[in-house]
């Protein structure tokens, strides 16, 4: 009897021993580094600089006369194309590559939700806004590090991969990734402005 008792009690042991083994092993999300930016609408355009301020507001005064229009000649590439709403496109300023000078990222307020999905990526350039990418042949998806995965289509129906990171006023550096490897990144916890609070 002592036996059975003896090997029940070993048995107890190593379930226990074994116990955090068999919890949920989902990756622990890293540490972001990217900040929620979150701009008080009725501040918005003291919030945004006047590089980008003056072609934004250029747009939003053409917003409703250009519906179904292709694209806009430097932010909007695909906002009037699928005829968007002033409060379903936001937009965020910060500085995504730590070189003193603000950025902007223009995307879809649902999308960037989800996936991190980006319109357009600006820079200010020689004191103006300076057009670095859009997403009119493929999509940029803003990651929690400052990089941007660049999904485009292939005449076979699957994707290619790219990490995308700026460089200053430069064109953007891309570097061919994995699918696998893509899925590694976090989309980024930013949060956008829609253009309508420009108008306030």
């Amino acid at each position: 009897m002592k036996i059975k008792q003896m090997i029940a009690a070993s048995l107890l042991a190593a379930a226990v021993l074994t116990l955090p083994a068999c919890k949920d092993k989902t990756p622990k999300l890293p540490d972001d580094p990217t900040p929620s930016i979150v701009v008080n609408n009725n501040e918005a355009s003291s919030a945004v600089p006047a590089e980008f301020l003056m072609p934004m507001r250029k747009l939003l005064s053409e917003w409703g006369i250009r519906k179904g229009s292709m694209s806009d000649p430097l932010i909007g590439a695909r906002i009037l194309m699928y005829e968007k709403t002033k409060d379903e496109v936001g937009y965020a300023v910060l500085d995504i590559d730590g070189d003193g000078v603000e950025d902007m990222i223009v995307a879809p307020m649902d999308d960037f939700k989800t996936n991190g999905m980006v319109y357009d990526i600006l820079t200010i350039k020689d004191g103006q806004a300076w057009h670095l990418a859009n997403s009119l042949q493929a999509t940029y998806h803003f990651m929690a590090d400052g990089s941007f995965i660049l999904r485009t289509p292939t005449e076979s129906g699957s994707f290619t991969f790219k990490r995308v990171t700026l460089n200053g006023a430069d064109r953007p550096t891309e570097v061919e990734i994995t699918k696998e490897e893509s899925a590694k990144y976090y989309i980024s916890t930013v949060e956008l402005t829609p253009f309508s609070a420009l108008e306030n």
